[in-house]
């Protein structure tokens, strides 16, 4: 047996988090027992339930860490184009062009856990599914009021708003898990104009 070697907290959550992503894509969710996830990641069982107490509690730790690093990139994005635009407000294609190459990058980097988050987020059961789906669309709505505030974009509802957004990119992240689209590209382009239709600021005169 190889020793077991001493690594930061972190680390080694990431760990179990890309061994229990690599079985359940391979194995599948009920197939893969703790003791397989604590063996690929290189700890006893005991330590892996320190961290996560159960399969389900890892299931949800790989959708949060992947809604976290997009929700990351994306704040990477609305940086720089605030240091480029210099204080004037981006034009919103331009905007949502660049929210989108950051989205699908991310997306694309992180198929696999996708694919895993896709194919058993009902088993996280109700409460815990609902709940995943409110950090986002709450977080969505943010960054929709403060648009909205500041002129960027229209909408009078920005919860109700984000609830409806947030169906068209899940929509789009299941196509790229599984693979089944005739053209992603085309998916991706049309939900860029469905959301420039919807958000564009109005003239005063409409």
């Amino acid at each position: 047996m190889s020793r077991r070697v001493s690594k930061p907290a972190e680390e080694r959550r990431k760990d179990l988090l890309d061994a229990a992503v690599s079985l359940f894509r391979k194995r599948g969710f009920d197939e893969t027992t703790v003791q397989d996830i604590a063996e690929a990641a290189g700890v006893a069982a005991g330590t892996l339930y320190l961290y996560y107490p159960s399969k389900e509690h890892l299931l949800s730790a790989i959708h949060e860490e992947f809604e976290r690093g997009q929700v990351d990139r994306l704040g990477q994005v609305i940086e720089e184009l605030a240091a480029r635009s210099e204080g004037a407000v981006p034009d919103l294609r331009l905007v949502l062009d660049a929210m989108w190459d950051a989205a699908m990058a991310h997306i694309y980097e992180h198929r696999e856990m996708l694919e895993v988050i896709c194919r058993y987020f009902p088993r996280m059961g109700i409460e815990e599914e609902r709940r995943l789906d409110a950090v986002r669309e709450s977080t969505l709505a943010e960054l929709l009021r403060l648009g909205a505030e500041h002129g960027f974009v229209d909408t009078v509802d920005p919860e109700s708003t984000a609830y409806l957004m947030e169906s068209i990119n899940t929509s789009v992240g299941k196509a790229v898990a599984y693979g089944d689209p005739p053209d992603v590209d085309r998916l991706v382009a049309q939900a860029k104009e469905i959301y420039y239709r919807v958000l564009s600021p109005r003239s005063p005169n409409t």
